[in-house]
């Protein structure tokens, strides 16, 4: 009878050593992933600053551009292309001039 209770102490020693281990394992491995979580959150901080950062500057392109919109303080230049010869010619021509231009035929 000693016997058995020795083994079954023997028994519950070893199992409870490996849950030991396991335990071991788990946390050490938790501690690793807590880490990792660690470092993809400040991660996520610095692109989701960068990303602000970039939507406020394309925020800011698009006002100046497309709206004619300036800061305070600041003065808008309004360059424009020169228009071709052509151009310039066609539109001094007279609607006859064009009317024969367009006839071309003689």
């Amino acid at each position: 009878m000693g016997l058995v209770v020795v083994i079954l102490i023997a028994l519950l020693g070893y199992s409870n050593w490996k849950m030991f281990q396991k335990r071991r394992e788990v946390k050490s491995e938790l501690k690793q992933l807590d880490r990792k979580v660690e470092a993809l959150q400040e991660e996520k901080a610095t692109i989701q600053a960068s990303i602000n950062k970039d939507d406020q500057e394309v925020v800011e392109n698009i006002a100046r551009e497309q709206m004619n919109l300036k800061k305070p303080g600041e003065k808008v230049i309004d360059i424009k292309k020169p228009e071709h010869k052509e151009q310039q010619e066609k539109q001094q021509q007279k609607w006859w001039q064009k009317w024969l231009g367009k006839i071309k035929f003689w």
